[in-house]
């Protein structure tokens, strides 16, 4: 095809557990071009908390940082249809922008049958249902159930008995499975098992066997937790709408962030001291095993797709911190078996159950809910909150951008994501990618073509391919004169046999489509024996044009 530039990848690695390296080889458009910056408008939910008899905070009392770098503020105002109230859009010093008041709340309700229990589901499925009048105010609803895949019980709905309907009716019925704290219960029985075998045979301890039960139930417990994050971050990405109020009430349950806190003193020797070598390791192995990092960029990815969130945590969560942590190694094992309150079980499973989701809410500009009967205040919450919209000037590339929101006036505080995308994010490549792979028709702007050609194969005999895609850039039309030095993202998705997917991103930097039909994506790759098919999306990010395509992979 005339016109087109290519984009090479000499070899990417696709093997499970391994992403490779990525060795990117760009062409220089002929001529000079200059870096393009935008001007644009980014609106974002806020919550501004006033102490009681305050007059309302105005826009220019509002200070906003995004990436280090302040941007001026172009309008404050009600978010969605049932917050615009006499007066509260005076507050605003600027015109508004783009009608924003005019914008119903996109409204998810997210049941995670995984890690809620049964009580959790039906309790917060009654409780949000008897609030169905109030969400339907607010704008549309849609509520969904989360186990392997995910069920969705009720569309974008504004109907109040529609609503309480899918809640009370449909989604109380599903079984919570409170699969993490089933896992705690399981450890603790095999634990219990190896030490009367071990005093039945005359030991006084059973720390070697302690140490791969351990390992063997926080890996399991780490990979249930990162299965349920990667299903809930898809859907969340595909349901994204940019610039739109959005608002999530996520029932689940609860977990640590530092496994080790839990799993350590349940070891003879694995307490604060953890003197032995093979305690030592072992605590080596369940730091690597933290959710704090993973917890932190999930929580990024919903604040960038624009979701403030509402985790719901119901009572039934263990989400006390119980006093057996005082106890270490035998101690604490013969005070669980001899003790009155929990018999064989420490007071609690998950000792700081809240924590996560609190990051998580936080940083999404929402809160969690601990107290189911505290819902009404949320949703009460939800319908005052602000649009505030800012201007900023740079390109969109895709990169996630940390945001502050302050009150220049004193005592005032403001609820804010911490996180903006300066474009489309990753999450939402990998998400576009992933639904193609699993038969999503919807193909995007851009046409898209992608072949594969059988290579030789690795020296470990893997399968490997040379995959050739070709994007067009006819569908910018006008636009595409503009777009002299702009960024393609290319994103790769390839599954894996255990049902997980392989995703990678990559980017050609300063490209200049003015002139261009297109550009060519080549990588050889290796991917898992049995592979059936790959997914290409690529992305002119400035634009957010985008394109997808699924080739099938040489047997």
């Amino acid at each position: 095809m005339t016109g087109l530039r290519r984009l090479t990848l000499a070899f990417v690695a696709l093997a499970p557990f391994s992403t490779g390296a990525l060795g990117l080889a760009q062409e220089t458009p002929a001529g000079e071009f200059a870096e393009r910056l935008e001007v644009t408008a980014v609106t974002v939910p806020v919550r501004v908390r006033l102490p009681a008899g305050s007059a309302p905070l105005t826009a220019a009392e509002i200070e906003v940082v995004e990436g280090g770098r302040s941007c001026p503020i172009l309008a404050l105002e009600p978010a969605g249809e049932r917050g615009a109230k006499p007066g509260a859009a005076a507050a605003a010093e600027a015109a508004p922008v783009s009608a924003a008041s005019s914008r119903p709340w996109r409204i998810l309700i997210y049941i995670d049958l995984q890690l809620a229990g049964v009580s959790s589901v039906r309790e917060a499925a009654w409780r949000l249902g008897g609030q169905a009048e109030g969400l339907a105010e607010l704008g549309e609803v849609e509520v969904v159930v989360a186990d392997d895949r995910i069920e969705r019980l009720l569309p974008p709905s504004r109907d109040p008995e529609q609503i309480r309907r899918a809640l009370r009716r449909e989604a109380a019925d599903n079984f919570g499975q409170r699969r993490l704290v089933r896992l705690r219960q399981e450890f603790f029985a095999q634990s219990n098992q190896a030490i009367g075998l071990a005093r039945r045979r005359g030991g006084s301890g059973v720390a070697g066997s302690e140490t791969a039960l351990v390992r063997a139930f926080a890996t399991q417990e780490a990979t249930l937790l990162e299965g349920r994050r990667r299903l809930a971050e898809r859907y969340f990405a595909e349901r994204s709408v940019p610039d739109w109020p959005q608002a999530a009430f996520l029932v689940t349950g609860g977990y640590d962030l530092a496994p080790a806190e839990f799993y350590l003193p349940m070891v003879e020797g694995g307490g604060a001291r953890a003197e032995s070598p093979d305690t030592a390791r072992l605590a080596n192995d369940l730091a690597a095993l933290a959710q704090g990092e993973a917890t932190a960029g999930f929580a990024r990815q919903l604040a960038a797709l624009g979701w403030t969130l509402f985790p719901v945590l119901p009572y039934d969560q263990d989400a006390a911190t119980t006093s057996d942590a005082s106890f270490d190694g035998s101690q604490r094992w013969r005070a669980m078996a001899g003790g009155t309150a929990g018999g064989s079980l420490p007071l609690t499973l998950v000792p700081h159950a809240q924590e996560p989701w609190r990051q998580i809410g936080a940083a999404t500009g929402g809160e969690l809910v601990a107290d189911v009967r505290k819902l009404d205040e949320a949703i009460e919450g939800l319908g005052e909150r602000l649009l505030l919209t800012y201007q900023v000037n740079r390109p969109r590339d895709g990169s996630l951008l940390p945001l502050e929101v302050r009150s220049r006036r004193p005592g005032v505080e403001i609820d804010a994501p911490g996180w903006v995308a300066a474009g489309s994010p990753e999450s939402l490549a990998a998400a576009r990618a992933r639904a193609l792979l699993d038969g999503d028709e919807a193909a995007g702007d851009l046409p898209l073509t992608v072949r594969v050609e059988a290579a030789p194969a690795d020296a470990g005999g893997q399968s490997a391919g040379r995959v050739e895609a070709t994007v067009e850039f006819a569908p910018l039309g006008a636009a595409k004169a503009a777009l002299v030095s702009t960024t393609i993202r290319f994103t790769i998705a390839v599954p894996r046999a255990d049902g997980s997917v392989m995703v990678i991103h990559e980017r050609a930097t300063g490209a200049d489509l003015s002139a261009r039909l297109g550009w060519i994506f080549e990588a050889r790759l290796v991917a898992p024996a049995g592979t059936p098919r790959i997914a290409v999306v690529a992305e002119e990010l400035a634009t957010g044009a985008w394109g997808g395509a699924v080739a099938r992979w040489p047997s």
